[in-house]
């Protein structure tokens, strides 16, 4: 069954299966990279401002990309999000969204923000799991190539880039 195209930014909750998603390499799981810096943990911090230094675990973050060539299909944002809680990442980056003009929102308790341009065409998004999206200091939109985040974090704060760069095959638009 072929999902109809919708014109409009859709993110509706309709659900569309997908038979296989492959993240990073081997083609089960996704590329994470571990970051032992603490997003936002206010309780940890005032902690340590009071001189009380206890808390010694470290918590990781799970990042991944993935290019999921148009977020325009009914039900995509559903089954990226359920992807993204199948790999138990914190941090998604979505390359060539498709999405037009530039948003942020709250999607089933991930927020997405998101770049695009005037046309359906291009654009990149990051999700952010619930526990990250709370510590989200700063977005930054460069077009609709690259989006830059800078989350609140523990000793120094962590910037997420998620840029869509073209193969070299495809036509150069900017010169």
């Amino acid at each position: 069954m072929t999902p109809e195209k919708n014109l409009d930014n859709d993110v509706s909750d309709s659900i569309q299966s997908l038979e296989r998603v492959a993240f990073g390499r081997g083609g089960s799981k996704a590329l994470s990279v571990v970051n032992k810096r603490n997003p936002c943990n206010k309780e940890e911090h005032k902690e340590e401002d009071r001189g009380i230094r206890e808390y010694k675990r470290k918590e990781r973050l799970k990042i991944g990309t993935w290019n999921v060539r148009t977020m325009r299909r009914p039900g995509k944002l559903t089954n990226v999000i359920g992807e993204m809680r199948k790999a138990d990442l914190d941090i998604l980056g979505l390359s060539e969204v498709r999405w037009r003009e530039e948003g942020d929102f709250v999607s089933e308790g991930v927020r997405v923000i998101y770049t695009g341009g005037e046309e359906s065409k291009n654009g990149v998004a990051i999700l952010l799991g619930e526990r990250v999206a709370k510590c989200v200091d700063k977005v930054e939109r460069q077009g609709d190539r690259m989006i830059v985040v800078t989350v609140r974090a523990h000793p120094v704060n962590i910037v997420i880039m998620q840029v869509y760069m073209p193969t070299t095959t495809r036509e150069e638009e900017y010169s």
